[in-house]
């Protein structure tokens, strides 16, 4: 479970460098703590989030 959350994560990350147009290089030394993880994280799924207008 633990490697499937990583692997999430770590497409968010290469989504964002890719948008960003960051290298690795920049991405790693600059993306390092669960703060700005969740940060990553929480922007992409608010990006992408898909409402179901059968509930209220």
């Amino acid at each position: 479970m633990q490697s499937d959350y990583e692997n999430y994560i770590g497409e968010i990350i290469r989504g964002r460098r890719m948008e960003l147009g960051l290298n690795a290089v920049d991405v790693y030394s600059g993306i390092c703590g669960e703060g700005v993880y969740n940060k990553i994280e929480r922007d992409w799924l608010n990006r992408n989030e898909v409402y179901d207008e059968t509930q209220d």
